[in-house]
Protein backbone atom coordinates (compact mmCIF):
# COMPACT_ATOMS: atom_id res chain seq x y z
CA UNK A 1 0.00 0.00 0.00
CA UNK A 2 1.40 3.31 -0.57
CA UNK A 3 2.00 4.99 2.07
CA UNK A 4 0.46 8.35 1.06
CA UNK A 5 -2.74 6.22 1.12
CA UNK A 6 -2.58 4.79 4.32
CA UNK A 7 -4.43 5.64 7.99
CA UNK A 8 -1.78 7.75 9.58
CA UNK A 9 -1.37 10.03 6.10
CA UNK A 10 -5.75 10.20 5.89
CA UNK A 11 -5.72 11.28 9.72
CA UNK A 12 -3.13 14.00 9.47
CA UNK A 13 -3.47 15.65 5.95
CA UNK A 14 -5.38 18.34 7.18
CA UNK A 15 -2.41 19.62 9.28
CA UNK A 16 -0.19 18.97 6.70
CA UNK A 17 2.33 21.72 6.22
CA UNK A 18 3.61 20.85 2.43
CA UNK A 19 6.64 22.59 1.35
CA UNK A 20 6.01 21.03 -2.37
CA UNK A 21 8.22 21.73 -4.78
CA UNK A 22 7.18 20.74 -8.76
CA UNK A 23 7.45 21.38 -12.12
CA UNK A 24 5.41 19.49 -14.02
CA UNK A 25 1.99 17.98 -13.61
CA UNK A 26 1.08 15.37 -11.87
CA UNK A 27 -0.31 14.37 -14.83
CA UNK A 28 3.02 14.46 -16.65
CA UNK A 29 4.20 11.28 -14.62
CA UNK A 30 3.20 7.94 -15.64
CA UNK A 31 0.62 6.49 -13.55
CA UNK A 32 2.01 3.10 -13.39
CA UNK A 33 5.38 3.76 -11.89
CA UNK A 34 5.86 3.48 -8.16
CA UNK A 35 7.98 5.90 -7.44
CA UNK A 36 10.09 6.03 -4.66
CA UNK A 37 7.68 8.35 -1.80
CA UNK A 38 9.45 10.29 0.75
CA UNK A 39 6.53 9.32 3.86
CA UNK A 40 6.44 9.27 7.02
CA UNK A 41 9.10 6.97 9.61
CA UNK A 42 9.70 3.51 9.01
CA UNK A 43 8.74 3.67 5.41
CA UNK A 44 11.68 5.87 4.41
CA UNK A 45 14.86 5.09 4.49
CA UNK A 46 16.39 8.41 3.98
CA UNK A 47 14.62 10.76 6.50
CA UNK A 48 12.22 11.09 8.96
CA UNK A 49 9.29 13.43 8.04
CA UNK A 50 7.38 12.56 11.41
CA UNK A 51 3.56 12.94 11.68
CA UNK A 52 3.24 14.99 13.77
CA UNK A 53 6.43 16.90 12.83
CA UNK A 54 9.45 16.83 14.57
CA UNK A 55 12.90 17.23 14.34
CA UNK A 56 14.55 14.89 16.30
CA UNK A 57 16.60 12.18 15.13
CA UNK A 58 14.66 8.91 16.94
CA UNK A 59 16.84 6.00 17.05
CA UNK A 60 13.53 3.52 16.09
CA UNK A 61 14.06 4.84 12.35
CA UNK A 62 17.08 4.22 9.87
CA UNK A 63 16.14 7.72 8.16
CA UNK A 64 18.23 11.10 9.18
CA UNK A 65 16.05 13.91 10.83
CA UNK A 66 16.85 17.41 11.30
CA UNK A 67 19.24 16.82 14.60
CA UNK A 68 21.22 14.95 12.10
CA UNK A 69 21.56 18.23 9.91
CA UNK A 70 22.11 20.35 12.87
CA UNK A 71 24.86 18.52 14.28
CA UNK A 72 26.45 16.73 11.48
CA UNK A 73 26.33 19.38 8.75
CA UNK A 74 30.05 20.63 9.16
CA UNK A 75 31.09 24.07 9.46
CA UNK A 76 27.21 24.86 10.49
CA UNK A 77 25.67 26.47 13.35
CA UNK A 78 25.21 23.25 15.51
CA UNK A 79 28.04 21.13 14.24
CA UNK A 80 29.64 18.08 16.53
CA UNK A 81 31.58 15.23 16.10
CA UNK A 82 30.63 13.61 19.09
CA UNK A 83 26.78 14.02 18.80
CA UNK A 84 26.71 13.45 14.80
CA UNK A 85 28.67 9.67 15.54
CA UNK A 86 26.31 9.10 18.00
CA UNK A 87 23.49 9.89 15.94
CA UNK A 88 25.37 7.29 13.32
CA UNK A 89 26.05 10.90 10.60
CA UNK A 90 24.50 10.82 7.37
CA UNK A 91 22.75 7.69 5.94
CA UNK A 92 24.54 6.37 2.96
CA UNK A 93 22.10 8.35 0.36
CA UNK A 94 22.79 12.02 1.56
CA UNK A 95 23.97 14.13 -0.92
CA UNK A 96 24.48 17.50 0.28
CA UNK A 97 22.69 19.93 3.10
CA UNK A 98 22.44 23.73 3.31
CA UNK A 99 23.04 23.01 7.46
CA UNK A 100 20.07 24.41 9.63
CA UNK A 101 19.87 28.33 8.39
CA UNK A 102 19.23 31.02 11.14
CA UNK A 103 17.32 33.80 10.82
CA UNK A 104 17.03 36.25 13.72
CA UNK A 105 14.71 39.28 13.60
CA UNK A 106 16.19 41.71 12.59
CA UNK A 107 18.36 40.16 9.43
CA UNK A 108 17.18 39.50 5.94
CA UNK A 109 13.58 40.73 4.94
CA UNK A 110 12.42 42.03 1.81
CA UNK A 111 11.41 45.26 0.83
CA UNK A 112 10.61 47.77 -1.95
CA UNK A 113 8.14 46.96 -4.69
CA UNK A 114 9.85 45.31 -6.96
CA UNK A 115 10.37 41.99 -4.54
CA UNK A 116 7.67 40.10 -5.76
CA UNK A 117 8.12 36.00 -7.21
CA UNK A 118 6.93 36.97 -10.57
CA UNK A 119 9.94 39.28 -11.00
CA UNK A 120 13.27 37.82 -12.23
CA UNK A 121 15.64 37.72 -8.84
CA UNK A 122 17.81 40.98 -10.07
CA UNK A 123 14.52 43.10 -9.53
CA UNK A 124 14.41 41.67 -5.53
CA UNK A 125 15.30 44.06 -2.80
CA UNK A 126 16.56 42.94 1.11
CA UNK A 127 17.53 44.94 4.48
CA UNK A 128 17.40 44.19 7.99
CA UNK A 129 14.40 44.67 9.43
CA UNK A 130 11.02 43.42 10.87
CA UNK A 131 8.00 41.76 9.48
CA UNK A 132 4.22 41.19 11.72
CA UNK A 133 5.33 38.73 13.82
CA UNK A 134 3.31 35.63 11.59
CA UNK A 135 5.77 36.16 8.93
CA UNK A 136 8.93 36.17 10.70
CA UNK A 137 11.00 32.91 9.99
CA UNK A 138 13.37 31.74 12.43
CA UNK A 139 15.32 28.60 10.76
CA UNK A 140 14.83 27.24 7.69
CA UNK A 141 16.70 24.40 5.79
CA UNK A 142 16.90 21.68 2.58
CA UNK A 143 18.63 18.28 2.75
CA UNK A 144 18.82 16.14 -0.64
CA UNK A 145 19.26 12.45 -0.74
CA UNK A 146 19.32 10.10 -3.83
CA UNK A 147 17.03 7.34 -3.96
CA UNK A 148 17.25 4.30 -6.75
CA UNK A 149 14.50 1.77 -7.28
CA UNK A 150 12.95 0.33 -10.43
CA UNK A 151 12.28 3.89 -12.18
CA UNK A 152 15.82 4.74 -11.90
CA UNK A 153 18.07 7.29 -9.25
CA UNK A 154 15.70 10.07 -8.26
CA UNK A 155 16.43 13.15 -6.39
CA UNK A 156 14.37 13.79 -2.76
CA UNK A 157 14.82 16.73 -1.29
CA UNK A 158 13.68 17.71 2.28
CA UNK A 159 12.88 20.97 3.83
CA UNK A 160 11.55 22.88 6.72
CA UNK A 161 10.56 26.13 8.54
CA UNK A 162 9.85 27.12 11.86
CA UNK A 163 8.65 30.62 12.46
CA UNK A 164 8.30 32.89 15.32
CA UNK A 165 4.60 32.73 16.13
CA UNK A 166 1.57 30.64 15.14
CA UNK A 167 -1.36 33.63 14.87
CA UNK A 168 -2.88 35.00 11.60
CA UNK A 169 -3.15 33.98 8.13
CA UNK A 170 0.38 33.66 6.29
CA UNK A 171 1.41 32.54 3.07
CA UNK A 172 4.46 31.02 2.71
CA UNK A 173 6.93 30.07 -0.38
CA UNK A 174 10.03 27.48 -0.99
CA UNK A 175 11.97 28.30 -4.42
CA UNK A 176 14.55 26.31 -6.08
CA UNK A 177 17.15 27.90 -8.23
CA UNK A 178 19.78 26.18 -10.46
CA UNK A 179 21.47 29.57 -10.40
CA UNK A 180 23.44 30.62 -7.32
CA UNK A 181 20.95 33.14 -5.81
CA UNK A 182 22.85 35.25 -2.57
CA UNK A 183 22.84 38.79 -0.98
CA UNK A 184 25.50 40.86 -3.79
CA UNK A 185 28.31 41.89 -1.40
CA UNK A 186 28.91 44.68 -3.77
CA UNK A 187 25.97 46.39 -4.24
CA UNK A 188 24.39 46.30 -0.74
CA UNK A 189 20.83 45.44 -0.70
CA UNK A 190 20.25 43.60 -4.18
CA UNK A 191 20.83 39.45 -5.20
CA UNK A 192 23.53 38.02 -7.35
CA UNK A 193 21.83 35.54 -9.81
CA UNK A 194 19.00 35.24 -12.10
CA UNK A 195 16.28 32.63 -13.02
CA UNK A 196 16.80 29.74 -14.69
CA UNK A 197 13.56 28.28 -16.80
CA UNK A 198 12.53 25.47 -14.63
CA UNK A 199 13.16 27.10 -11.10
CA UNK A 200 10.40 25.62 -9.18
CA UNK A 201 8.12 27.54 -6.42
CA UNK A 202 5.20 26.01 -4.32
CA UNK A 203 2.97 28.69 -2.99
CA UNK A 204 1.51 27.67 0.54
CA UNK A 205 -2.06 29.50 1.94
CA UNK A 206 -2.26 29.10 5.79
CA UNK A 207 -5.42 30.56 7.58
CA UNK A 208 -6.57 29.86 11.41
CA UNK A 209 -2.79 30.49 12.70
CA UNK A 210 -1.10 27.78 9.87
CA UNK A 211 -3.74 25.44 8.70
CA UNK A 212 -2.68 24.68 5.08
CA UNK A 213 -5.97 25.72 2.88
CA UNK A 214 -4.35 25.52 -0.53
CA UNK A 215 -0.93 24.86 -2.38
CA UNK A 216 0.47 26.53 -6.04
CA UNK A 217 3.20 24.90 -7.69
CA UNK A 218 5.20 26.74 -10.41
CA UNK A 219 7.93 27.48 -12.61
CA UNK A 220 9.71 30.18 -14.12
CA UNK A 221 8.79 30.24 -17.81
CA UNK A 222 10.76 32.64 -19.51
CA UNK A 223 9.92 32.70 -23.39
CA UNK A 224 13.40 34.59 -24.15
CA UNK A 225 15.62 31.84 -22.16
CA UNK A 226 16.17 28.08 -23.22
CA UNK A 227 13.65 25.68 -21.74
CA UNK A 228 10.86 27.61 -22.64
CA UNK A 229 7.39 25.59 -22.10
CA UNK A 230 4.84 26.80 -25.03
CA UNK A 231 2.44 25.00 -23.57
CA UNK A 232 1.92 27.37 -20.88
CA UNK A 233 0.62 30.41 -22.36
CA UNK A 234 -2.35 28.19 -24.62
CA UNK A 235 -3.89 27.34 -21.35
CA UNK A 236 -5.74 29.66 -18.30
CA UNK A 237 -6.77 29.11 -15.01
CA UNK A 238 -7.58 26.70 -13.62
CA UNK A 239 -6.71 24.35 -16.69
CA UNK A 240 -3.04 23.56 -16.05
CA UNK A 241 -0.66 24.13 -17.18
CA UNK A 242 -1.11 28.26 -17.46
CA UNK A 243 0.91 31.28 -17.47
CA UNK A 244 0.35 33.88 -15.16
CA UNK A 245 -0.66 36.82 -16.69
CA UNK A 246 1.80 38.67 -18.52
CA UNK A 247 4.77 37.32 -16.20
CA UNK A 248 6.76 34.67 -16.12
CA UNK A 249 5.41 32.12 -13.75
CA UNK A 250 3.79 29.18 -14.91
CA UNK A 251 1.38 27.15 -12.73
CA UNK A 252 1.86 23.66 -13.05
CA UNK A 253 -0.06 22.03 -10.20
CA UNK A 254 -3.15 23.17 -7.68
CA UNK A 255 -4.01 20.95 -4.70
CA UNK A 256 -2.98 19.04 -1.67
CA UNK A 257 -0.57 16.49 -3.12
CA UNK A 258 -1.46 13.09 -1.85
CA UNK A 259 -0.99 9.23 -3.11
CA UNK A 260 1.74 8.63 -5.66
CA UNK A 261 2.33 12.58 -6.19
CA UNK A 262 5.53 12.85 -5.10
CA UNK A 263 5.55 15.16 -2.13
CA UNK A 264 4.90 14.29 1.74
CA UNK A 265 4.77 17.20 4.72
CA UNK A 266 4.00 17.16 8.22
CA UNK A 267 2.82 20.19 10.89
CA UNK A 268 3.66 20.08 14.44
CA UNK A 269 -0.03 19.83 16.20
CA UNK A 270 2.01 20.71 20.31
CA UNK A 271 5.10 21.53 21.83
CA UNK A 272 7.78 19.83 19.97
CA UNK A 273 11.48 20.25 21.01
CA UNK A 274 13.87 21.92 19.18
CA UNK A 275 17.51 20.37 18.75
CA UNK A 276 18.41 24.18 18.25
CA UNK A 277 18.18 27.48 20.02
CA UNK A 278 14.56 28.32 19.79
CA UNK A 279 12.32 31.26 21.24
CA UNK A 280 8.73 31.51 20.26
CA UNK A 281 6.28 34.61 20.66
CA UNK A 282 4.42 32.36 23.27
CA UNK A 283 5.32 29.34 24.73
CA UNK A 284 8.77 27.51 26.19
CA UNK A 285 12.02 28.45 25.21
CA UNK A 286 13.31 25.56 22.99
CA UNK A 287 10.14 24.18 22.06
CA UNK A 288 8.01 24.63 18.65
CA UNK A 289 3.88 25.46 19.92
CA UNK A 290 1.64 23.82 17.53
CA UNK A 291 1.62 24.79 13.75
CA UNK A 292 5.13 26.62 14.33
CA UNK A 293 7.32 23.74 12.64
CA UNK A 294 6.81 22.63 9.17
CA UNK A 295 8.75 19.30 7.03
CA UNK A 296 8.09 18.05 3.88
CA UNK A 297 9.87 16.20 1.41
CA UNK A 298 9.73 16.28 -2.65
CA UNK A 299 10.30 13.77 -5.71
CA UNK A 300 11.90 16.30 -7.89
CA UNK A 301 12.82 13.48 -10.68
CA UNK A 302 8.98 12.12 -10.77
CA UNK A 303 7.46 15.89 -11.03
CA UNK A 304 9.91 17.00 -13.07
CA UNK A 305 10.78 14.07 -15.21
CA UNK A 306 13.87 14.89 -15.32
CA UNK A 307 16.51 16.18 -12.37
CA UNK A 308 17.91 19.48 -12.50
CA UNK A 309 20.92 20.94 -10.52
CA UNK A 310 20.05 22.48 -7.57
CA UNK A 311 21.97 26.00 -6.51
CA UNK A 312 20.44 27.63 -3.72
CA UNK A 313 17.24 27.42 -1.49
CA UNK A 314 14.93 30.32 -0.45
CA UNK A 315 12.05 30.11 1.68
CA UNK A 316 9.87 33.06 1.98
CA UNK A 317 6.57 34.50 3.79
CA UNK A 318 4.77 36.32 1.65
CA UNK A 319 1.98 39.54 2.30
CA UNK A 320 -1.45 37.41 -0.01
CA UNK A 321 -1.97 34.69 -1.75
CA UNK A 322 -1.95 36.20 -5.19
CA UNK A 323 1.54 35.23 -6.72
CA UNK A 324 2.07 38.90 -7.24
CA UNK A 325 1.99 39.89 -3.36
CA UNK A 326 5.11 41.85 -2.09
CA UNK A 327 7.46 39.46 -0.34
CA UNK A 328 8.01 39.86 3.44
CA UNK A 329 11.04 37.27 5.15
CA UNK A 330 12.96 34.75 3.72
CA UNK A 331 15.90 32.45 4.47
CA UNK A 332 18.43 31.65 1.80
CA UNK A 333 21.07 29.12 1.61
CA UNK A 334 23.02 27.11 -1.07
CA UNK A 335 22.05 23.73 -1.94
CA UNK A 336 24.23 22.24 -4.73
CA UNK A 337 22.68 19.06 -5.57
CA UNK A 338 24.67 18.17 -8.78
CA UNK A 339 28.31 19.48 -7.50
CA UNK A 340 31.66 18.81 -8.20
CA UNK A 341 35.47 19.72 -6.47
CA UNK A 342 38.12 19.81 -8.91
CA UNK A 343 42.08 19.47 -8.10
CA UNK A 344 44.31 20.63 -10.33
CA UNK A 345 47.60 18.72 -9.72
CA UNK A 346 51.45 19.25 -11.37
CA UNK A 347 54.29 17.26 -11.41
CA UNK A 348 57.52 18.80 -12.41
CA UNK A 349 60.99 17.39 -13.92
CA UNK A 350 64.31 18.77 -15.71
CA UNK A 351 64.09 18.38 -19.85
CA UNK A 352 66.45 16.16 -21.39
CA UNK A 353 68.98 18.90 -22.90
CA UNK A 354 68.87 20.68 -18.85
CA UNK A 355 67.59 24.13 -20.42
CA UNK A 356 64.20 23.92 -19.37
CA UNK A 357 61.67 22.12 -17.31
CA UNK A 358 58.44 19.82 -17.97
CA UNK A 359 55.72 20.66 -15.95
CA UNK A 360 52.44 17.86 -16.41
CA UNK A 361 49.55 19.65 -15.08
CA UNK A 362 46.73 16.70 -13.94
CA UNK A 363 43.07 17.94 -13.67
CA UNK A 364 40.97 15.39 -11.42
CA UNK A 365 37.10 15.67 -10.43
CA UNK A 366 35.19 14.41 -7.83
CA UNK A 367 31.83 13.88 -7.98
CA UNK A 368 30.09 15.19 -4.41
CA UNK A 369 26.48 15.55 -5.81
CA UNK A 370 23.51 13.37 -7.12
CA UNK A 371 23.70 12.94 -10.81
CA UNK A 372 26.61 11.05 -12.74
CA UNK A 373 29.16 13.75 -14.17
CA UNK A 374 28.66 12.79 -18.17
CA UNK A 375 31.07 16.16 -19.26
CA UNK A 376 32.96 19.08 -17.49
CA UNK A 377 34.15 22.25 -19.28
CA UNK A 378 37.57 23.67 -18.39
CA UNK A 379 38.86 26.92 -18.69
CA UNK A 380 42.87 27.52 -17.67
CA UNK A 381 43.49 30.61 -18.59
CA UNK A 382 46.53 31.35 -16.47
CA UNK A 383 49.77 31.89 -18.37
CA UNK A 384 51.81 30.20 -19.71
CA UNK A 385 49.15 28.20 -21.91
CA UNK A 386 45.60 28.26 -22.15
CA UNK A 387 43.35 24.56 -22.10
CA UNK A 388 39.75 25.38 -22.71
CA UNK A 389 38.02 22.66 -23.51
CA UNK A 390 34.54 20.66 -23.02
CA UNK A 391 35.06 17.04 -22.48
CA UNK A 392 32.27 14.55 -22.88
CA UNK A 393 31.43 10.91 -22.68
CA UNK A 394 32.46 10.93 -18.82
CA UNK A 395 30.83 8.73 -16.38
CA UNK A 396 31.83 9.65 -12.63
CA UNK A 397 29.77 8.52 -10.36
CA UNK A 398 29.64 9.82 -6.70
CA UNK A 399 32.58 7.38 -5.48
CA UNK A 400 34.45 9.31 -3.26
CA UNK A 401 37.25 8.98 -5.68
CA UNK A 402 39.13 11.42 -7.73
CA UNK A 403 38.96 11.06 -11.61
CA UNK A 404 41.73 12.23 -14.00
CA UNK A 405 39.88 13.84 -16.90
CA UNK A 406 42.49 15.88 -18.53
CA UNK A 407 46.46 15.90 -18.51
CA UNK A 408 48.98 17.79 -20.56
CA UNK A 409 52.86 19.70 -19.95
CA UNK A 410 53.89 23.02 -21.20
CA UNK A 411 57.55 23.57 -21.55
CA UNK A 412 58.90 26.33 -19.52
CA UNK A 413 62.05 28.03 -17.82
CA UNK A 414 60.02 29.24 -15.45
CA UNK A 415 60.13 27.42 -11.32
CA UNK A 416 57.15 27.26 -8.95
CA UNK A 417 55.00 27.36 -12.23
CA UNK A 418 51.29 28.89 -10.89
CA UNK A 419 48.11 27.55 -12.99
CA UNK A 420 44.44 28.07 -12.21
CA UNK A 421 41.47 25.78 -13.61
CA UNK A 422 37.72 26.40 -13.66
CA UNK A 423 35.54 23.60 -14.31
CA UNK A 424 31.61 23.32 -14.76
CA UNK A 425 30.32 19.74 -14.94
CA UNK A 426 27.45 18.38 -17.12
CA UNK A 427 24.95 15.97 -15.47
CA UNK A 428 23.27 15.38 -18.61
CA UNK A 429 21.82 18.71 -19.73
CA UNK A 430 22.04 20.48 -16.72
CA UNK A 431 25.38 21.97 -15.12
CA UNK A 432 26.75 21.99 -11.60
CA UNK A 433 28.03 25.44 -10.41
CA UNK A 434 31.87 26.36 -10.79
CA UNK A 435 34.52 24.77 -8.95
CA UNK A 436 37.96 26.14 -9.13
CA UNK A 437 41.38 25.59 -8.03
CA UNK A 438 45.11 26.35 -8.33
CA UNK A 439 48.50 24.77 -7.87
CA UNK A 440 51.97 25.96 -7.54
CA UNK A 441 54.26 23.80 -9.31
CA UNK A 442 57.03 22.19 -6.67
CA UNK A 443 60.68 23.31 -7.33
CA UNK A 444 62.80 21.12 -9.73
CA UNK A 445 66.64 20.74 -8.18
CA UNK A 446 68.77 22.21 -10.75
CA UNK A 447 72.77 22.33 -9.89
CA UNK A 448 75.19 24.60 -12.47
CA UNK A 449 79.25 23.75 -12.28
CA UNK A 450 81.87 25.43 -15.43
CA UNK A 451 85.25 24.62 -15.01
CA UNK A 452 88.42 26.60 -16.44
CA UNK A 453 91.46 24.67 -17.54
CA UNK A 454 94.19 26.85 -18.60
CA UNK A 455 97.38 25.06 -20.12
CA UNK A 456 100.84 26.94 -20.99
CA UNK A 457 102.59 25.59 -24.30
CA UNK A 458 105.56 27.36 -24.13
CA UNK A 459 107.17 30.73 -23.89
CA UNK A 460 109.83 31.52 -25.98
CA UNK A 461 111.68 34.54 -26.82
CA UNK A 462 110.26 36.05 -30.63
CA UNK A 463 111.34 38.88 -32.64
CA UNK A 464 108.81 41.23 -31.94
CA UNK A 465 107.69 43.10 -34.64
CA UNK A 466 106.50 46.10 -33.19
CA UNK A 467 110.20 47.19 -32.26
CA UNK A 468 111.80 49.45 -35.18
CA UNK A 469 115.16 48.17 -34.36
CA UNK A 470 117.11 47.40 -37.75
CA UNK A 471 118.41 44.37 -36.49
CA UNK A 472 115.99 41.50 -35.10
CA UNK A 473 118.30 40.61 -32.08
CA UNK A 474 117.18 44.78 -31.14
CA UNK A 475 113.58 43.66 -31.44
CA UNK A 476 113.99 40.44 -28.97
CA UNK A 477 110.85 39.98 -26.79
CA UNK A 478 109.00 37.14 -24.64
CA UNK A 479 105.92 35.29 -26.33
CA UNK A 480 103.80 32.86 -24.28
CA UNK A 481 101.83 30.19 -26.21
CA UNK A 482 98.64 29.17 -24.17
CA UNK A 483 95.53 27.09 -24.88
CA UNK A 484 92.55 25.47 -22.82
CA UNK A 485 89.24 25.01 -22.04
CA UNK A 486 86.00 26.28 -20.81
CA UNK A 487 83.51 23.27 -19.55
CA UNK A 488 79.94 22.03 -18.21
CA UNK A 489 81.33 19.21 -16.81
CA UNK A 490 78.86 18.77 -13.88
CA UNK A 491 78.20 15.18 -13.45
CA UNK A 492 75.07 15.68 -11.24
CA UNK A 493 71.84 14.58 -12.30
CA UNK A 494 70.07 17.72 -11.95
CA UNK A 495 72.78 19.42 -14.33
CA UNK A 496 71.38 22.18 -16.62
CA UNK A 497 72.40 24.17 -19.42
CA UNK A 498 74.50 27.05 -19.39
CA UNK A 499 74.10 30.41 -21.65
CA UNK A 500 75.70 33.22 -22.29
CA UNK A 501 79.16 31.93 -21.45
CA UNK A 502 82.07 34.21 -21.46
CA UNK A 503 85.90 33.87 -20.11
CA UNK A 504 88.39 36.88 -19.16
CA UNK A 505 92.33 36.78 -19.27
CA UNK A 506 94.58 38.36 -16.92
CA UNK A 507 98.29 38.05 -18.76
CA UNK A 508 100.68 38.44 -15.78
CA UNK A 509 99.08 41.52 -14.05
CA UNK A 510 97.75 43.30 -17.11
CA UNK A 511 94.56 44.76 -17.64
CA UNK A 512 91.57 41.80 -17.89
CA UNK A 513 90.52 41.08 -21.51
CA UNK A 514 88.34 38.95 -23.10
CA UNK A 515 89.09 35.77 -24.28
CA UNK A 516 87.67 34.43 -27.83
CA UNK A 517 86.25 30.89 -26.88
CA UNK A 518 85.05 28.35 -29.93
CA UNK A 519 82.17 26.25 -28.97
CA UNK A 520 81.39 23.33 -30.43
CA UNK A 521 77.37 24.33 -30.79
CA UNK A 522 75.24 27.81 -30.80
CA UNK A 523 78.32 30.31 -29.44
CA UNK A 524 77.64 31.20 -25.82
CA UNK A 525 75.79 27.81 -25.10
CA UNK A 526 77.46 24.87 -23.61
CA UNK A 527 75.01 21.55 -22.86
CA UNK A 528 76.32 18.96 -20.08
CA UNK A 529 79.35 17.47 -21.02
CA UNK A 530 80.07 20.10 -23.73
CA UNK A 531 83.27 22.22 -23.64
CA UNK A 532 84.60 25.68 -25.19
CA UNK A 533 88.07 25.81 -26.28
CA UNK A 534 90.66 28.71 -26.77
CA UNK A 535 94.58 29.02 -27.59
CA UNK A 536 96.68 32.36 -28.32
CA UNK A 537 99.81 33.69 -27.56
CA UNK A 538 100.82 37.11 -26.11
CA UNK A 539 104.20 39.25 -25.05
CA UNK A 540 103.91 40.13 -21.61
CA UNK A 541 106.82 42.98 -21.43
CA UNK A 542 105.86 46.18 -22.99
CA UNK A 543 107.27 48.23 -26.06
CA UNK A 544 108.63 50.99 -25.60
CA UNK A 545 110.89 52.89 -27.96
CA UNK A 546 112.58 50.83 -30.83
CA UNK A 547 114.97 48.73 -29.17
CA UNK A 548 112.84 46.21 -27.51
CA UNK A 549 116.28 43.67 -26.53
CA UNK A 550 117.90 46.19 -24.80
CA UNK A 551 114.60 47.68 -22.79
CA UNK A 552 113.76 44.14 -21.59
CA UNK A 553 117.20 42.31 -21.40
CA UNK A 554 116.51 38.66 -20.92
CA UNK A 555 119.52 36.25 -19.50
CA UNK A 556 119.16 32.54 -20.45
CA UNK A 557 121.59 31.40 -17.01
CA UNK A 558 121.09 31.20 -13.29
CA UNK A 559 116.83 31.40 -12.68
CA UNK A 560 115.01 31.91 -15.55
CA UNK A 561 112.13 34.09 -15.83
CA UNK A 562 108.73 33.14 -15.26
CA UNK A 563 104.81 34.49 -16.41
CA UNK A 564 102.03 33.60 -14.64
CA UNK A 565 98.35 34.01 -16.43
CA UNK A 566 94.69 33.25 -15.24
CA UNK A 567 91.73 32.77 -16.99
CA UNK A 568 87.90 32.91 -15.63
CA UNK A 569 84.96 32.56 -17.07
CA UNK A 570 81.07 33.14 -16.30
CA UNK A 571 77.65 31.81 -17.24
CA UNK A 572 73.57 31.87 -16.75
CA UNK A 573 71.02 29.53 -16.72
CA UNK A 574 67.60 30.80 -16.32
CA UNK A 575 66.85 27.53 -14.02
CA UNK A 576 69.30 28.68 -11.36
CA UNK A 577 69.41 32.62 -9.93
CA UNK A 578 72.27 34.72 -10.28
CA UNK A 579 76.03 34.20 -12.25
CA UNK A 580 77.59 30.48 -12.58
CA UNK A 581 80.98 31.69 -11.99
CA UNK A 582 83.53 29.28 -13.09
CA UNK A 583 86.44 27.28 -11.23
CA UNK A 584 88.87 30.01 -11.97
CA UNK A 585 92.50 28.31 -13.85
CA UNK A 586 96.19 29.91 -14.11
CA UNK A 587 99.14 28.67 -15.81
CA UNK A 588 102.77 29.56 -14.90
CA UNK A 589 104.96 29.89 -17.69
CA UNK A 590 109.03 29.68 -17.32
CA UNK A 591 111.05 31.28 -20.20
CA UNK A 592 112.30 28.26 -22.69
CA UNK A 593 116.38 28.74 -23.46
CA UNK A 594 118.53 29.22 -25.15
CA UNK A 595 116.52 31.48 -27.80
CA UNK A 596 116.59 28.89 -30.89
Amino acid sequence: MNVLDSIEFRRWRPLLFSFAVAALLLAHAPAALAWFQPSAPGTDPNFEIDVPANALDESGYAGDDWETVYKCKQGGIGYNATDCAALGGFNANFVNTTGILPDPSPESIFWKGGSKDTNDVSQWWWKDGSVPDKDQLLHGGAVAYQANDADGEQLIMYLFADRYANDGDALMGAWFFQNEVAPDPEHPGQFIGVHKNGDIVWFGSFTGGGVVSSLEIAKWNDPGLPGYDATCAQNSDPNVPYQVGNTKLCVVAKGQGGAGSGYFASVNTGDEQSPWPYTPKQGTDGYFPYNSFFEGGINITQLLGSTPCFSSFLIESRSSTSETAQLKDFVLGSINTCKISVDKRCDSALASNGASINDTFGIYIKNEGFAAITGVTLDDTNPPTAQDLTISGLNIANDGNWHLVHQYTINTTTQNESNTVTAIGHAGTADTAPATDTVTCPTVPTSAQLTVTKNCDKTQLTVDTRGTASTADDRLNVEVFYSGSVCNNNAAADAVKLFSVQATEVHNGLSPAALALTFPGTTGQLAVGECATFSGSYFPNAVSGSNITAQNPVACTGANPNWTDTVDATATSPLVSGTVDGIADNATCPLVCPYP
